[in-house]
């Protein structure tokens, strides 16, 4: 486990990732966030958690691809297209209750 202060884990994640791919070194990260998605690449495996740890998906390029249906390069694209999904779901339901209590 590794741990600085002042510094978020992603942040965190990231540096480890792009040193470990500078040294040619494989980087096994271990987390539940899948924005870290967007560090995989031929060096970087994420170890993604399910349910704590007791459920584990070794994520590589391909493998992320046939679980998830994108590549790690789509990761912040697809995450925008959720948040939009979720944010028009909102907006629609808050507009309803407004409306109704008119």
């Amino acid at each position: 486990m590794l741990s600085v202060e002042r510094y978020e884990a992603d942040d965190i994640l990231g540096a480890v990732s792009r040193l470990a791919g500078e040294k040619g070194i494989e980087a096994y990260l271990v987390t539940g966030d899948r924005d870290a998605f967007q560090l995989i690449d031929e060096n970087t495996r994420i170890l993604y958690t399910h349910r704590g740890v007791t459920d584990v998906d070794a994520l590589t390029p391909d493998t992320l691809k046939e679980k998830f249906g994108y590549s790690p390069n789509r990761v912040t694209d697809t995450c925008l297209l959720l948040l939009q999904k979720v944010f028009r779901r909102h907006i629609k339901k808050n507009y309803k209750i407004h409306n109704n209590s008119v």
